[in-house]
C-alpha cells in the first residue's frame, strides 16, 4: 500500500488526502483548486494574505477598497475603512442641524453651514453702532436700531451730518448749521429767523 498523501495546505485546514500512486494526478488537480492555498488581496495598499476560499470575502470588506460616498449628492471616492469617518466628520453633503439655538432650519448641508450662518436670524451679533456694546440675535437688529442711543441718524434739518440718536435733539436745536438763528439786529426790530445770514432789510 502506498502511504497516504496530504494536501500541502493541510496546515491551513485542508483535509484532503489520497495515496501516492493512484491519486498523484488527483493531488495536482486538487492543489490548483484548493481553497486553502494562500491568496493575496488584489486591492492596492492592502498587504493581507489569506486563503483562496476567503479572499473574495476579504476583498468585499477590505479597508483599502475604494467606494463612492453613500451620502446623496456626494461623489467623493473614499477607502472603505475611512468611509465612516468621512461621513461623520468630513462629507459636505451630510445634513446637520444649524448650530444656532432656536433656529428652525434643522437640516443644513455641512458644507453650507457657514453660508447659512451669514443669514441665520438666530446667530448672536454685536450692534454695529460705535459705542454700543449690546449683543442680540440677528433678527433683533432692526428693532434694536430703532431705539439704540448710538445709532446714527440723519439730521432732521437735512444738513450733511449724521448724529447719534442720543444727541439728535441737541444737534437739531444747538449744533446744526441749519438751525434758524435770529438776526443780529433783532433788538432793533428785525424779525426773520435765518439758517444763514443773507442780506435782508
Amino acid at each position: 500500500l502506498f502511504p497516504p498523501q496530504f494536501c500541502p495546505f493541510r496546515s491551513a485546514g485542508c483535509e484532503w488526502k489520497g495515496s501516492c500512486g493512484r491519486h498523484a494526478k488527483d493531488l495536482d488537480t486538487h492543489r490548483k483548486d484548493c481553497g486553502y492555498q494562500p491568496a493575496a488581496c488584489s486591492i492596492a495598499g492592502c498587504d493581507v494574505t489569506t486563503t483562496k476560499q476567503m479572499i473574495s470575502s476579504h476583498e468585499a470588506s477590505c479597508g483599502h477598497r475604494i467606494l463612492t460616498c453613500t451620502v446623496a449628492d456626494c461623489d467623493q471616492k473614499v477607502k472603505q475603512g475611512e468611509l465612516k469617518r468621512h461621513i461623520e466628520g468630513e462629507c459636505k453633503h451630510v445634513l446637520v442641524p444649524c448650530p444656532s439655538p432656536g433656529c428652525d432650519k434643522q437640516q443644513v448641508k455641512r458644507g453650507f453651514v457657514s453660508d447659512h450662518l451669514l443669514v441665520c436670524g438666530h446667530v448672536m451679533v454685536a450692534c454695529s453702532s460705535v459705542g454700543c456694546d449690546a449683543r442680540m440675535k440677528r433678527m433683533e437688529v432692526g428693532p434694536h436700531e430703532c431705539v439704540c442711543a448710538h445709532f446714527l441718524l440723519p439730521c432732521p434739518r437735512s444738513c450733511s451730518q449724521k448724529v447719534k440718536r442720543a444727541y439728535i435733539e441737541q444737534h437739531e436745536k444747538q449744533d446744526c448749521p441749519r438751525t434758524p438763528m435770529p438776526c443780529p439786529f433783532a433788538d432793533y426790530g428785525c424779525e426773520p429767523n435765518l439758517t444763514v445770514l443773507i442780506p435782508h432789510s
